[in-house]
């Protein structure tokens, strides 16, 4: 009787012991689901993050697609011609409205090539900007004075590091030819960008 008994309490204490190994394992993995479908914006943009909730896949700036490259490229344009178009408005220094300016005109030649190549890959682009861009156009929106200026400057280098990492990558992994052309051809006007933006950045701090 007493060995029954012990056989008994065994068993409920290994069945008791499965079921907490079962419950540990699917918390485990529905909170590795859930960091895999975090959104990264802001500053983290500058390690390579982009939405993925519709996936729940990760996707960096440098393994997107050709039509995800599309729609950020689209994205991060509409973006750099908002702020540009409001520093041409608030800021004050001279080479701040200059570098503003340029961007305007070089990223409005840059949107327009890219709806055709957006047409060679079969891509509709639309003018919703990302939540990760939008966040930045609205962080500018608190400054004031040689305050805007330095937190323009800041956005664009974080911009435009963004936009090489993706043109960089894009450039050796596209599928669609028109679409490799297009990183291609721009990746030497992005770090002219980026230089320029960190040049200036630095003397308005």
């Amino acid at each position: 009787m007493k060995k029954l008994l012990f056989l008994f309490t065994a068993g409920a204490m290994l069945a008791g012991t499965a079921c907490t190994s079962s419950d540990t394992t699917t918390d485990t993995t529905t909170d590795t689901t859930t960091e895999t479908t975090e959104v990264t914006t802001g500053d983290d943009m500058a390690a390579g993050g982009v939405t993925t909730e519709t996936t729940g896949a990760a996707v960096t700036m440098t393994n997107m697609d050709d039509p995800t490259f599309i729609s950020t490229v689209a994205s991060s344009n509409a973006m750099e011609l908002q702020l540009s178009n409001m520093a041409l408005q608030k800021a004050t220094d001279a080479k701040v409205k200059e570098f503003a300016q340029m961007i305007v005109d070089h990223h409005t030649k840059a949107s327009q090539d890219l709806q055709a190549v957006a047409s060679q890959a079969g891509v509709t682009t639309s003018d919703v900007i990302m939540p990760m861009h939008q966040e930045m156009i609205d962080e500018l929106t608190n400054y004031t004075g040689t305050g805007y200026d330095e937190k323009y400057m800041d956005l664009m280098e974080t911009a435009h590091k963004n936009d090489i990492a993706m043109f960089e990558a894009k450039s050796m992994n596209a599928t669609n030819p028109a679409v490799k052309d297009f990183a291609l051809k721009l990746i030497p006007t992005l770090r002219s960008h980026y230089e320029m933006a960190t040049n200036i950045e630095d003397t308005v701090d």
